[in-house]
């Protein structure tokens, strides 16, 4: 049995916890769709990770799904302004960040686990939850 996947030995358990991050910062800049979005990408996520259990894994892959359709039509939005060339280099920074997260998923490295420090797990997952939550954050400020 893959011990590492369930309950807190799942380092994507404690990784989940960055979207609290995007909670605050879309509250802050008064976005309440992401508010809502992320805040039920929190809890999917941590109990996806937490349990493995398959329905959640779906709902959970629903809220992702959902963050990056609401995501990409904020950005375009935001792209056809008359932008500053700050602006600019924050929608090709999240538009690598997008494309980091595709290749990390897509290509199955996002699942590969190996040990860190004496910690066994996924943690190209956890990479994947980071660099996901750092994308959203810059849309959310644009």
């Amino acid at each position: 049995m893959d011990d590492y996947l369930y309950g807190f030995n799942n380092v994507c358990v404690f990784s989940s916890l960055i979207f609290i991050t995007n909670i605050i910062i879309a509250y802050y800049y008064d976005n309440d769709i992401y508010v809502f979005l992320f805040s039920c990408l929190l809890v999917t996520s941590l109990l996806n990770h937490y349990t493995q259990n398959e329905i959640i894994c779906y709902i959970d892959k629903f809220f992702v799904f959902l963050i990056i359709i609401y995501g990409a039509y904020l950005i375009f939005n935001k792209s056809v302004c008359d932008c500053s060339a700050n602006e600019y280099f924050c929608i090709f920074t999240v538009i690598i960040t997008f494309i980091a997260c595709v290749y990390l998923y897509l290509s199955g490295i996002s699942n590969c686990p190996y040990e860190v420090c004496g910690v066994y797990g996924n943690h190209n997952h956890a990479l994947l939850h980071f660099i996901g939550s750092f994308g959203h954050n810059l849309i959310a400020m644009l």
